[in-house]
């Protein structure tokens, strides 16, 4: 046989024997899922139920502020408006510290819910389907995930406990001693 003839064979041969076994989607199935997450906190209540304490921390959050300024009467125009700003300060960092640890508690939720689902199924991974340029209709699962959370209750964090410091007037003198 031509020694040229042959190489081009013998490369037509392992290529073939190389690409059949690698397109052979039938056989092996994705071990991966997707996820819209948009629609589990959604259609599962979750999203609902952070709006529902994040309401709660807001509405008490501004009643503490209501007492804050109850306690400013006393106080000169300046001193107000650096107890305002503090408070301010101090509130709006809380309000972003409740959301934040809401966020995470949702998630953590979600996030054993897919953990099980896994488990069950024998899937290696579900990932959200935002991350993916397109999904096989049969890779989503979000339908079944939201089933799976349609009843889960998210252990939120107890409403901030909001206390004042008191003051009297504008000068400095110590608090007085408990009784």
């Amino acid at each position: 046989m031509n020694k040229h003839r042959a190489l081009p064979l013998m490369a037509f041969l392992c290529s073939t024997l190389l690409i059949g076994g690698c397109n052979d989607f039938s056989a092996a199935k994705s071990e991966i899922r997707f996820v819209d997450m948009e629609r589990v906190l959604k259609e599962s209540g979750l999203a609902d139920q952070k709006a529902s304490h994040l309401k709660a921390v807001h509405e008490n959050l501004l009643s503490g502020a209501e007492k804050a300024r109850g306690s400013y009467s006393t106080l000169s125009e300046e001193k107000l408006q650096q107890a305002t700003a503090a408070d301010e300060q101090t509130l709006n960092m809380q309000w972003q510290i409740e959301q934040q640890t809401a966020n995470q508690q949702v998630l953590m939720v979600v996030k054993e819910g897919a953990k099980n689902w896994m488990k069950d199924k024998g899937v290696t991974a579900i990932m959200p389907v935002q991350a993916a340029l397109a999904v096989a209709l049969e890779d989503d699962v979000t339908a079944e995930l939201v089933a799976q959370l349609k009843d889960k209750k998210v252990a939120f964090n107890e409403l901030p406990l909001i206390t004042l410091k008191t003051t009297t007037s504008d000068a400095d003198t110590p608090p007085e001693k408990a009784k």
